[in-house]
């Protein structure tokens, strides 16, 4: 019987099984790309927004232009995923912080003091770009 008269509830059990073992082995190896995207965009937003751009993502990773497209639609995609990635990165040195803290009212001050007054308010391993990718991710939010 020829394949192309195979329809797709005819498909056998082991073409699914082969496509899942690609779709699982290289799931792993595009999230890796994506993530050092992002990590490499945070990176720039140290030196400010200007200093964002494309070209200095794929330089700094030394990814291709085309792989970069593939993952993101362009830069303002890239800042949402910054965005989402400076979150979840602050949300684990909240829980960090306050993991050993009983009192919730205390780790709600914990955690206050860390939104208003940055993380050197507690301690100092407080990163001495924070302040510029701050301010640069705070003016840029508006624009998207």
């Amino acid at each position: 019987m020829p394949a192309s008269s195979i329809t797709a509830a005819d498909t056998p059990g082991w073409e699914e099984r082969s496509v899942q073992r690609v779709v699982a082995g290289g799931r792993e190896q595009l999230l890796e790309r994506s993530r050092r995207i992002v990590e490499a965009a945070y990176a720039l937003l140290d030196e400010g927004l200007a200093e964002l751009t494309i070209r200095a993502v794929l330089k700094k990773t030394g990814l291709s232009r085309r792989a970069f497209y593939e993952r993101f639609a362009g830069k303002d995609d890239l800042l949402l995923a910054v965005f989402e990635y400076t979150i979840l990165l602050a949300s684990s040195h909240y829980r960090a912080q306050v993991a050993q803290v009983d009192d919730p009212l205390e780790r709600l001050r914990i955690v206050v003091t860390l939104i208003i007054l940055g993380r050197p308010a507690l301690d100092d391993t407080g990163d001495a770009n924070e302040g510029r990718r701050a301010a640069a991710m705070s003016r840029e939010h508006l624009r998207l």
